[in-house]
């Protein structure tokens, strides 16, 4: 049970970072409509707990087509990230 658990938590976060990346590539190409497309089941994720605000504050930065901060937002927490890991 508890590999199939650790297995179930890669695949997540696979497939989070995955689409992270995605929405920091569009925004650099300047689709702010693609980026927010992607972007809202993480900003809205009702289980994201602690990264919930700062989320929202990413996604209010994509709608408002603020794709320079967004994208400085974006690679902050990544940086954060990848200290923790």
């Amino acid at each position: 049970m508890q590999l199939f658990l650790q297995t179930q938590l890669l695949k997540k976060n696979y497939w989070l970072h995955l689409r992270l990346m995605a929405v920091r590539q569009v925004l650099r190409e300047g689709a702010t409509a693609e980026a927010r497309s992607l972007f809202t089941p993480i900003a809205y994720h009702p289980h994201s707990g602690k990264t919930k605000r700062r989320n929202l504050e990413i996604m209010d930065k994509i709608t408002k087509a603020d794709t320079k901060g967004a994208l400085q937002l974006l690679d902050e927490d990544e940086k954060k990230r990848q200290k923790e890991s």
